[in-house]
């Protein structure tokens, strides 16, 4: 929000405090009500999680988060395991946490600093930053394999307004941009997070839906 939006706001609600009001919704308007099947039904949810969660790029990192190349976060939140890191050009990078051998998990960690590449702990397989399979143990056994065609599976991802995004499925990749608008989009880069380091962090871990969450912490009642 520019200064002068953020100037126009303020005035607003000091206009609000003076006249004893508020922005809730006027008298005149009937209540409205959601259904408890919007929280609770798990077709929605399911249907919720594959178009929301895992066809659309979400945030998953800060920038600060993974400043060098080497530096890692894993991410699970949309059910899918996924690796996010810099190569040696700085570029982000996001791939499927799994080996394409055995479909071993690659990291267990939920963040590190500065490795060369990811090695499965099942056989040893490895890979550098950029995705690609350099190393086979016992690669003998194995007759003539192509390890171009065994790289780990890369996911859409975008860094943008300091934040990194990632979509937990292969495709073509959908602008941050495009998707946060004209009006959002600067909103954020206002922020400036890209200059910020993260000092702390709280995870809380409630057995609710999604939605409900987002409700109670979004809205004005509170």
């Amino acid at each position: 929000m520019k200064d002068k939006e953020l100037n126009k706001e303020a005035k607003r609600m000091l206009d609000l405090i003076d006249s004893g009001s508020t922005s809730m919704i006027s008298e005149d308007v009937a209540p409205y009500y959601v259904d408890i099947s919007t929280y609770s039904d798990g077709e929605l949810f399911e249907l919720e999680k594959k178009k929301l969660f895992r066809e659309r790029p979400l945030f998953m990192a800060l920038s600060c988060d993974i400043q060098n190349p080497g530096d890692f976060v894993t991410n699970e939140d949309t059910g899918i395991p996924i690796v996010i890191t810099r190569n040696k050009k700085k570029e982000i990078k996001a791939y499927l946490n799994v080996c394409r051998h055995r479909a071993g998990r690659l990291i267990d960690e939920p963040c590190g600093n500065k490795v060369r590449g990811f090695v499965c702990p099942y056989h040893a397989w490895k890979y550098d930053l950029d995705g690609n399979l350099t190393s086979i143990t016992a690669e003998e056994t194995f007759g003539q394999i192509d390890k171009s065609l065994h790289s780990l599976i890369e996911l859409p991802a975008e860094e943008k307004y300091g934040m990194i995004y990632v979509q937990s499925t292969p495709g073509p990749a959908q602008s941050i941009d495009d998707i946060l608008g004209d009006e959002l989009g600067p909103q954020m880069g206002s922020w400036d997070l890209g200059s910020m380091h993260l000092v702390n962090r709280g995870i809380f871990d409630m057995p609710t839906n999604w939605k409900l969450a987002m409700d109670t912490f979004c809205e004005g009642y509170h």
